[in-house]
């Protein structure tokens, strides 16, 4: 995942693939779209300091049968950096037993 830096014209990209702090602003559509391509693809998006510099976050999408929820982990942008990997399969374990106490709960 890129992103664009709107004063220097180039691609602004941390080793998590993730925008750097200061670099979030999507400019346009077809920026927009790519960076939820590309989100979707990975199936996790991390908020690196895109909001407010010292706060970050880590999210995974539910769908309840097409009713569609968020579940993250935010906090100090550090922390978040320092253990985003972690955090990401925290956070897919956590998707997949959700959803799977979904549909046994569904079906029965």
């Amino acid at each position: 995942m890129t992103g664009f830096d709107a004063l220097s014209g180039a691609n602004a990209v941390d080793n998590y693939g993730s925008l750097l702090p200061g670099k979030a602003s999507i400019l346009g559509r077809a920026a927009f779209t790519e960076q939820v391509g590309a989100a979707h693809e990975q199936g996790w998006y991390a908020n690196i300091g895109e909001s407010a510099p010292e706060l970050s976050a880590v999210a995974v999408a539910l769908d309840f049968g097409g009713d569609l929820y968020g579940l993250s982990i935010g906090g100090p942008t550090e922390r978040i950096r320092e253990r985003l990997r972690e955090h990401v399969a925290t956070l897919i374990k956590a998707r997949e037993q959700i959803l799977l106490t979904w549909q046994k709960s569904e079906a029965g």
